[in-house]
């Protein structure tokens, strides 16, 4: 992850310094984008793992997100966070994958230049599923999330940025269980993260 950051950012300072260019962020364009996080995010949970100080700990995120501009600098559109988490002691695994959707706002703080802020939030709704080795049952639990972010898009031409992101984000896993069917099993994740994107508008 140390090389895609340092390359990324090779990236974005040689068009700082060779590009005058102007993203477009004019009302009817669309927007089509994707952001993965970086490894030095922080995110704790009030759940933890039944495995006791994994040897190895693989996760993959990725939020998809598409959208159309309502106004100038506005977007409107929908977002899609992914994740896995796949922890291995010896023989024994846990995997822990969620899907989510929800609508999301963007607003870019600046009308002109290859460097643009960015205000962003979304909320949505989804499901997360843990898978352990040593049982055959799957457990489903509902997910509700929300994020609060802060980007830079660091635009190389008219169409195509390349964002730096900082965000908060929470979610909610609620699970009933059958035996108890009146309690739920709830736990929560939440905390800050940096994020890699890059966005295409059209």
């Amino acid at each position: 992850m140390t090389k895609v950051t340092s390359f990324f950012l090779a990236i974005i300072l040689f068009f700082i310094i060779t590009n005058e260019t102007s993203g477009q962020t004019e009302s009817g364009n669309i927007l089509i984008g994707g952001g993965s996080q970086l490894s030095l995010s922080r995110l704790n949970t009030s759940w933890e793992s039944n495995l006791n100080d994994p040897q190895r700990t693989t996760a993959i995120e990725f939020s998809p997100h598409f959208g159309f501009f309502i106004s100038n600098s506005l977007v409107l559109g929908a977002m899609v966070p992914l994740n896995r988490v796949t922890e291995r002691v010896n023989m024994d695994k846990e995997k822990v994958t969620s899907a989510a959707i929800g609508p999301f706002l963007r607003y870019y703080l600046q009308n002109e230049g290859n460097i643009r802020t960015y205000l962003q939030g979304m909320f949505g709704s989804g499901h997360m599923r843990l898978a352990k080795s040593w049982e055959k049952e799957i457990i489903s639990y509902r997910m509700l999330v929300y994020e609060i972010d802060f980007g830079t898009a660091f635009f190389v031409n008219e169409n195509v940025s390349f964002d730096l992101i900082l965000g908060y984000a929470s979610a909610k896993y609620n699970k009933k269980t059958s035996i108890e069917p009146d309690k739920s099993d709830i736990f929560f994740t939440k905390g800050l993260a940096i994020k890699l994107g890059l966005a295409v508008i059209l």
